[in-house]
């Protein structure tokens, strides 16, 4: 995972800079300094509290992949189509 996130995203350096800004931050002075959706903001701000900034994009983006498939094998016969 670190090999496609890191070599083949162009967000990852950006969700890096976003997380690695929230440390010692507030979240209203971080929302304000950032200026980014409110959730995506808060998802970022409050995994940039607890753990490093690659931990955080990999947890967050390990999220979405789960929650991904729980959608696809729910809603599609071939669910692993979905991803292609």
């Amino acid at each position: 995972m670190y090999f496609l996130t890191y070599w083949t995203s162009n967000d990852f350096p950006v969700y890096m800079k976003f997380i690695d800004r929230s440390n010692g931050l507030d979240f209203f002075s971080y929302y304000e300094e950032v200026r980014i959706e409110i959730g995506s903001g808060f998802l970022l701000w409050l995994s940039g509290q607890y753990f490093s900034p690659y931990l955080s994009v990999f947890l967050i983006g390990f999220g979405a992949l789960c929650i991904k498939q729980y959608i696809f094998l729910r809603y599609l016969h071939y669910a692993s189509l979905g991803f292609v």
